[in-house]
């Protein structure tokens, strides 16, 4: 299903995956489609945001676009993929 020519954010997302890890890396590091190819794109917001917004994105982003349950301790695992990121 597309809106806009883009895909819906619940679908194919890691939204509803156990752990945020992947969805606070796309929110890092943006998302870009494969040399070649057409695909959704997104900026990446490292160096715009701090770990707190992040998390208070991420903790949005689950709430609003997934039916499970919030993620526990958001901020550190912002600050541990961040770190990471950073490596």
């Amino acid at each position: 299903m597309m809106q806009q020519g883009r895909p819906v954010l619940p679908l194919g997302t890691p939204l509803h995956e156990d752990n945020p890890t992947d969805a606070i890396q796309i929110v890092l590091q943006g998302l870009h489609p494969p040399v070649g190819r057409a695909g959704p794109t997104m900026p990446p917001f490292a160096d715009s945001s701090t770990d707190s917004q992040l998390a208070e994105l991420t903790a949005y982003l689950r709430s609003r676009y997934s039916d499970r349950p919030a993620w526990r301790d958001l901020p550190a695992a912002v600050a541990k993929a961040r770190k990471e990121h950073a490596a």
